[in-house]
């Protein structure tokens, strides 16, 4: 028990701070094919700590049928001849479901120390993000520039790109607001997570906490239940605090993409504006079964594209529309959290869904599902609860 712990203690501890960003500024970065994707350097303590528990670990009837999808997926590609993105499917889908089977052989004494470490990696990330933005200086990214070519601040943190961290930070933010925590600290750890996504500009992302932050203080300091006396000190000092960030902000020059428009004019926007197009150009099976690596550079090339900022459909681009369509039901089953309120359920499913639409992580190298499925299970799942 100790030693599987200690070692899955060792996987969340090289996950959550061995970042991208993190990997190319101690030489670790350079890999090519299968080993660019996957966390080849956290993997192997999963694995070990997997492997002291196996007696122990079980799977769900959502993870086998994801490992058969797993298989299908990795047949079909053989017998048709198509390079199957075995990478991203480990991201996704292997490590992730890997971990939460190991997870939940642990008591809940182990949970609480894997808690305050997800709250200490928060507080990091968001720390040198915040650091890069106001000094102007990237600390880890190697070969990146502070500014976007329209002279926007942009941090690149422990996880690589501005997207891929925000992703992560916005999913931590609204887990630790939905949470059983006490309110202050939950609405402390939000405005750090706010304050971070400002340095990352990514709009969406910032759209998003806005109104998750207008829908918490409703439901915690008007609807909600409490002394009246303490709900209206407590909204005043969230104002006080909401007042002092926006000038910090302003002051700093963060978030400034902003005064961009969501229009097709904006390179950003007009990557989901040309998904539309890109369903017609594709030939049919390469939608289905995935399309060529090739074809998808030729793509983003003919648009002058970046990445294609949609979780769902760069995954269809990757996988194709059958591993798809049976993968994001299966894993959303596999996290989905009954003993939730309804509010706790559209906080959390809700900013999750609206992330894929916005984002094109989930197929990045960053353990975008890894660090909010931990977080998720450790800070929502009721038998793991102890007050903090």
């Amino acid at each position: 028990m100790i030693m599987a712990y200690f070692l899955f203690l060792i996987y969340v501890v090289t996950t959550l701070f061995l970042g991208t960003s993190v990997k190319q500024f101690l030489g670790m970065g350079g890999d090519v094919g299968f080993f660019s994707t996957i966390h080849y350097y956290s993997l192997p303590f999963l694995l070990l700590s997997a492997f002291v528990r196996r007696n122990k670990v079980v799977f769900n009837i959502y993870e086998k049928r994801m490992f058969l999808l797993l298989l299908i997926y990795f047949l079909g590609a053989k017998i048709i001849g198509r390079s199957a993105n075995l990478g991203v499917c480990f991201n996704i889908l292997v490590e992730p479901i890997l971990m939460l089977a190991v997870l939940r052989t642990f008591a809940s004494r182990e949970m609480n120390i894997l808690k305050g470490l997800l709250i200490f990696f928060f507080c990091i990330e968001c720390g040198v993000a915040m650091y890069e933005a106001l000094f102007n200086n990237i600390l880890f990214a190697q070969e990146v520039d502070i500014f976007d070519y329209a002279g926007n601040i942009r941090a690149y943190s422990l996880h690589g790109h501005p997207l891929q961290n925000a992703f992560i930070v916005c999913m931590l933010s609204v887990i630790f607001l939905a949470s059983r925590m006490k309110r202050n600290i939950r609405y402390v750890l939000f405005i750090i997570g706010f304050l971070a996504i400002f340095t990352f500009n990514t709009r969406s992302s910032i759209y998003i906490m806005g109104l998750l932050m207008i829908a918490g203080a409703v439901k915690d300091f008007v609807i909600g239940k409490g002394n009246v006396v303490f709900k209206m000190v407590g909204l005043a000092l969230l104002i006080f605090a909401i007042i002092y960030a926006f000038n910090f902000i302003m002051n700093h020059s963060l978030g400034t993409r902003l005064e961009m428009g969501l229009n097709k004019q904006d390179g950003s926007s007009m990557a989901r504006f040309v998904l539309v197009n890109a369903f017609f150009l594709i030939p049919l099976d390469e939608l289905l079964l995935g399309v060529d690596p090739l074809s998808i550079k030729f793509f983003m090339y003919r648009y002058g594209l970046i990445g294609i900022e949609n979780s769902i459909i760069s995954l269809i681009f990757y996988c194709g529309a059958l591993f798809s369509m049976f993968y994001f039901p299966l894993m959303f089953k596999d996290i989905y959290m009954r003993s939730l309120s309804l509010f706790q359920k559209c906080l959390i499913y809700g900013s999750l869904f609206l992330l894929l639409n916005v984002n094109y992580a989930l197929v990045s190298d960053g353990p975008v599902l890894v660090i909010p499925a931990l977080t998720l299970f450790l800070f929502m799942r009721k038998n793991n609860f102890r007050k903090i």
